[in-house]
């Protein structure tokens, strides 16, 4: 142990001063409460040898007393005279630090009885101060506070960072600081920042120290989310908000944890809690706090904005259909038509378009991005882009946007045919009814229903309809019956195209059947036929439906970009009348039920 934490140091103390020492060495609540007191008016060269009364009030051997008395009595007086006393000499190691009166050698010896009591009072938190009129934020304020001072020593700071449940004692922290029912606790809130900057790196972070912060935020992904996306929302609130240097060091904080590998250095991030993060608004955060730093004209600024614009970007990336639609309604398109910071903006715009190009052919992508465009129309692109390539590729979208606006207009009054093949025929949308089992086949009557159920081929198809339609889900009705407009356009606009690819495939593949694939997956659409028969195995109901229909319908694929990877849907295509898909209808379509099918 350290010379200065020896009580015989009390001797050189005056008397009065001795005397509360050795009576706070010894356990007393009350002395240890009035020297605390004394401490500011002590003269500083008696403030280090002060120090063994508190540092023997923090004796680790003490806990195992406490457990005794409160096994045998529960929270009984003398349990709280003991935490309260331990509290104090908690308290009184802060103010010493703070009056530079701890010797640096000493620092690991208080580190030691320190940490054993803070674990202890944090584990035990609920028991030891449900009537406690202190806050836990203002408790744990001082944890963090204490931990953050002792860490300046070499040695300390090694035993600190090696330790796991740091994080756990850091998560339950910051629960309390972002208090739902209270203003939430700005100066804990900066020390979570200072944690989360200086720890969550490579040499620090990994699956176990995340579990752990997990278990402290409250024991899930989603707590933590909350904690991340409340915190970001604290700090910038609005768009419109005043950025400081502070407000960057809390945002850098939080990258650390939500950003892309690249960003972050991170080897196998978390998905489940990149899904969390996405559930809990991650996205409209980012693009909110986004739009403040790229208003904001410091130096400091770039290289967090660089670094946020990088984790927006990878955050809608993995889910443009449900993340995109988010960001623009919070103003996505607002950071792109920034004058400010254009050498980090346009890279970003280059990676975006890359994402939004291909999410146009989802209707509940094009809708909020037309009410968008609308905000950014008075803009002048050309003189706020100042790139050539970069303005030209903005053109095209804004070309490819205006077509498929027009597409989804007209897909409301289209007609659509019986899925029957012995009527096939055309009727108005609202015309047909839906079997009940797939909620995918329409019919104009029950008696087609019937007809298909037990000499077409829906027994069948019907069971893979309905696994489909689950297995897609998060894909609403309105977005799939879009993706069968655009086959529909593309299949008359590039009729002839078609046609010449089909001379060509009986040519060389004669006496096989086809389909074509609409390719998406860079925005704009290209087709290319390939044989039937090479169709993988998942989709051989559809390939069997087709086969038998003798050259009635033709199996046709969409192929569109889902996240980073892409994904098919088959369309089957009658011949007969207008080429119309049979995609799934409107939520509000009538129902046929199949009462009275062979089952």
């Amino acid at each position: 142990m350290h010379p200065s934490l020896d009580v015989a140091n009390f001797s050189r103390l005056p008397p009065s001063l001795k005397s509360l020492a050795v009576a706070a060495a010894s356990g007393s609540e009350k002395e240890t409460l009035v020297l605390l007191e004394k401490l500011l008016v002590v003269p500083p060269r008696h403030r280090p040898l002060l120090l063994p009364a508190f540092h023997s009030g923090l004796d680790p051997a003490r806990i195992k007393k406490v457990l005794t008395l409160f096994d045998s009595l529960g929270c009984a007086a003398s349990v709280k005279s003991i935490i309260a006393q331990v509290e104090a000499c908690l308290g009184a190691i802060g103010q010493l630090g703070m009056y530079n009166a701890i010797p640096h050698g000493a620092f690991v010896d208080v580190w030691e009885n320190v940490w054993s009591w803070i674990q202890f009072l944090d584990e035990y938190q609920e028991v030891l101060f449900h009537d406690d009129v202190l806050s836990p934020a203002i408790r744990y304020r001082g944890f963090l506070s204490l931990i953050r001072f002792l860490r300046s020593h070499d040695a300390v700071e090694a035993q600190i960072d090696s330790n796991l449940s740091r994080w756990g004692l850091l998560g339950r922290a910051w629960c309390h600081f972002i208090d739902a029912e209270n203003e939430p606790d700005a100066a804990g809130l900066e020390d979570v920042t200072h944690f989360l900057g200086i720890w969550v790196r490579p040499n620090h972070w990994n699956s176990a120290a995340l579990e752990e912060l997990v278990r402290g935020a409250g024991g899930t992904r989603e707590d933590l989310a909350s904690l991340v996306v409340s915190h970001i929302r604290y700090f910038v609130p609005r768009p419109d908000c005043v950025v400081t240097q502070q407000t960057v060091v809390h945002i850098l904080a939080i990258i650390c944890i939500i950003g892309s590998e690249k960003i972050t250095g991170h080897n196998n991030p978390d998905r489940s809690f990149q899904d969390a993060l996405s559930g809990y608004g991650i996205v409209p955060a980012l693009t909110t706090a986004s739009r403040a730093l790229s208003r904001s004209t410091p130096e400091h600024v770039k290289t967090t904005l660089d670094a946020l614009l990088a984790t927006l970007a990878h955050h809608i990336s993995r889910y443009p259909l449900i993340c995109l639609r988010k960001s623009l309604r919070a103003g996505l398109l607002e950071i792109l038509f920034n004058r400010e910071h254009r050498q980090i903006i346009s890279p970003f715009m280059v990676d975006l378009l890359e994402v939004i190009f291909p999410a146009t052919v989802y209707r509940s992508v094009l809708v909020p991005l037309q009410a968008s465009l609308l905000k950014v129309r008075d803009r002048d692109a050309e003189v706020i882009f100042c790139d050539a390539a970069l303005l030209a590729q903005w053109g095209c979208l804004l070309e490819v946007v205006e077509s498929r606006s027009r597409i989804s207009k007209d897909i409301f009054g289209a007609s659509k045919v019986c899925e029957d093949l012995e009527c096939a025929n055309i009727c108005p949308k609202h015309g047909l009814k839906r079997c009940s089992g797939c909620l995918t086949a329409n019919y104009c009557s029950k008696t087609c229903q019937r007809n298909d159920w037990r000499r077409g081929e829906h027994r069948q198809i019907c069971g893979t309809f309905l696994s489909r339609r689950k297995q897609f889900r998060y894909l609403a009705s309105r977005d799939q019956s879009f993706l069968g407009a655009l086959i529909r356009h593309e299949h008359a606009i590039q009729q002839k195209e078609i046609k010449q690819k089909q001379r060509v495939f009986a040519q060389t593949n004669p006496c096989a059947l086809s389909c074509l694939i609409f390719d998406f997956t860079s925005g704009i659409c290209w087709i290319e036929l390939i044989p039937l028969k090479s169709v993988q195995s998942s989709w051989a109901n559809d390939v069997e439906r087709a086969t038998r229909s003798d050259g009635q319908l033709q199996l046709h694929f969409i192929k569109v970009m889902d996240g980073p990877q892409s994904r098919m849907w088959p369309f089957h295509v009658h011949l007969k009348g207008l080429d119309v898909p049979t995609v799934i209808p409107d939520a509000g379509s009538e129902e046929l039920d199949d009462d009275g099918l062979e089952s």
